[in-house]
């Protein structure tokens, strides 16, 4: 059986081409031990505003992701909110068709 580090292995490295910081920055290391994901929104959310986000002058963080990482980068932190099944997150936020019709 994989890890947690294991199966977000592949959509790490997009998180991180997109945000230039890896993905598991921003997972609970307790929850990871315990084999499940979990994504630290607060902490993501400090990160961007060193990047530059401002509430006040950009909106909604979704907005400035939107429009500074582009729509992939903005499913991305969806997805990671909502918490995506393991299979979702291997196939980049695509159901496995084949696991559904077992």
């Amino acid at each position: 059986m994989e890890t947690v580090l294991e199966q977000i292995k592949d959509y790490t490295k997009e998180f991180q081409e997109a945000f230039g910081v890896p993905l598991t920055h921003f997972m609970e290391p307790l929850f990871m031990m315990l084999g499940m994901a979990s994504f630290d929104i607060v902490k993501f959310d400090r990160y961007m505003k060193r990047k530059g986000y401002s509430e006040d002058k950009h909106g909604s963080l979704k907005e400035y992701i939107a429009i500074t990482h582009g729509r992939r980068a903005t499913e991305f932190i969806e997805e990671l909110i909502l918490g995506l099944p393991s299979d979702e997150i291997i196939n980049g936020g695509k159901k496995n068709v084949q696991s559904e019709n077992k």
